[in-house]
C-alpha cells in the first residue's frame, strides 16, 4: 500500500516533522511541475512519477536529522562544500534545524539540480551534464 505525502509526514516525530515540512515546502516552490513521490521512507522528487527520474529526495533520520539528497549530486557546482557523501554521483546535506533548512546555497543547490534535470536525467547519469546554480 502506498503512503499518501500527508501521511508520511503524520508518521515523523516532531523533531523531524517541522524539518521536513519546511525542505517541503521550499522543494516545492524551486521544482515547480516536479512529481513528488514517497518510497523508502524520503520525499522524492523527479521530472515524472518514475523514481529512475528522480532528482532529489528528503529523507528524516531516526538520529532527529534531515537528509536533503541530491542522486545526481557528484556534478553539482558546491562553491560552499555543503555536500556530502561517500559516491561519486549520490550527495546529501544534512539539516539539523529548521534555520539550516534556510539556507540560500541551499536554494541554489536545489536549483541547479531541477534545471539539469529537465534538461535531461539520462544525461545526467552518464555524467554528460553540469548542473548550474
Amino acid at each position: 500500500m502506498k503512503m499518501s505525502v500527508e501521511e508520511f509526514l503524520e508518521s515523523l516525530p516532531d523533531e523531524t516533522r517541522m524539518i521536513t515540512k519546511h525542505l517541503r515546502l521550499t522543494a516545492k516552490a524551486i521544482l515547480k511541475g516536479a512529481h513528488e513521490i514517497v518510497s523508502h521512507n524520503a520525499l522524492s522528487f523527479g521530472t515524472t512519477a518514475s523514481l529512475k527520474d528522480c532528482i532529489c529526495y528528503i529523507a528524516p533520520q531516526k538520529k532527529g536529522y534531515v537528509n536533503f539528497g541530491f542522486f545526481y549530486g557528484g556534478s553539482l557546482e558546491d562553491p560552499e562544500r555543503m555536500l556530502t557523501g561517500p559516491g561519486k554521483s549520490l550527495k546529501y546535506i544534512k539539516i539539523r534545524s529548521v534555520a539550516e533548512a534556510k539556507n540560500k546555497n541551499l536554494k541554489l543547490l536545489i536549483a541547479g539540480a531541477w534545471q539539469n534535470g529537465k534538461d535531461g536525467v539520462a544525461g545526467m547519469r552518464k555524467g554528460h551534464t553540469r548542473l548550474r546554480s
